[in-house]
């Protein structure tokens, strides 16, 4: 059964600083009704993307790019290309991500934002991690690194920690994995990320599912599951929900794992999560051809 890793793009706890940052601006708009207008807009792109609504955060954010070239504002520009990049990837758009990402990239740079930088190369790690290229995102990713440490910045620093543990999560290095899961868990508790906590929590537990640990797996998946509740992040929830459907197909417990694949699907549906619907169509394929029923079984596999 495949699990899905949570991987977690950085640009949500980038959104609430530069827009604090913006409002402190004077005339970084042309007029108090327009620095208004950029800022609702920016704040419904946060909503969205902190909820899981990527089409409608891709949408919102567009017209902040066209605002923000328009009166020549380099560092709101960049924080759209950032969002429009981290939403593409949310529905599993690798090449738009990347095109966007490696946009923001040289503004943050010929801006001197290092904050911002080692933002974008963690996001484009993880694009690179999404689409199997480990060495790649490793390469990015410890880039970001050195430079999040270097401006203090604790929140990407860990979500950074937690993507390198998802590389040597899939290249079958689960003891790498587990040292830097358990270096981001902790930052993520202090800085108050609860989505952070939650995408690594679920991690563990993809270790643990891993090496046949079902038990310890469920229990982390357990503790993650409320919380992305909590937060609204519905791409999350319904990963969880597949990973957790994952390990009761993996013990032999066939009608709990559909429970949990019929949960998921619905959500990944909703959020446009191209990505996750199909493979937790395939999972719920393996479900049916476990049991001996090959035409259902067909049924789904030929949807994913």
């Amino acid at each position: 059964m495949k699990r899905i890793l949570g991987g977690i793009l950085a640009v949500g706890v980038w959104m609430t600083p530069l827009i604090a940052t913006l409002m402190a601006q004077p005339g970084w708009g042309q007029s108090q009704e327009s620095q208004v207008e950029i800022l609702r807009l920016m704040q419904q792109a946060l909503q969205q993307t902190q909820q899981g609504q990527p089409l409608q955060a891709i949408e919102t954010l567009q017209q902040v790019l066209a605002i923000a070239r328009q009166i020549e504002n380099k560092q709101l520009e960049a924080f759209a290309l950032l969002g429009i990049g981290r939403n593409y990837s949310d529905i599993g758009r690798p090449q738009q991500a990347l095109d966007f990402y490696n946009q923001a990239l040289p503004i943050n740079r010929q801006m001197g934002n290092r904050s911002g930088e080692g933002v974008t190369l963690n996001n484009i790690g993880q694009v690179y991690s999404d689409i199997g290229q480990p060495q790649q995102a490793l390469e990015f990713y410890n880039q970001a690194l050195p430079i999040l440490r270097e401006v203090g910045n604790r929140s990407i620093e860990a979500i950074t920690l937690n993507n390198i543990g998802n590389v040597y999560s899939d290249i079958g290095k689960p003891q790498q994995a587990l040292e830097f899961y358990n270096q981001a868990l902790p930052i993520h508790r202090q800085v108050d990320n609860r989505s952070g906590e939650a995408a690594t929590l679920g991690n563990i537990g993809n270790v643990y599912s891993d090496i046949g640990k079902s038990q310890q797996a469920l229990e982390f998946y357990n503790q993650a599951l409320p919380i992305r509740r909590q937060v609204g992040d519905l791409s999350g929830e319904a990963t969880t929900l597949n990973n957790i459907g994952a390990v009761y197909s993996d013990i032999g417990q066939p009608q709990p794992a559909l429970e949990f694949y019929n949960q998921a699907l619905p959500i990944f549906r909703q959020v446009g999560n191209r990505s996750g619907e199909a493979t937790t169509l395939n999972n719920i394929g393996l479900v049916y051809s476990d049991i001996g029923q090959p035409q259902p079984a067909l049924e789904f596999y030929n949807q994913a």
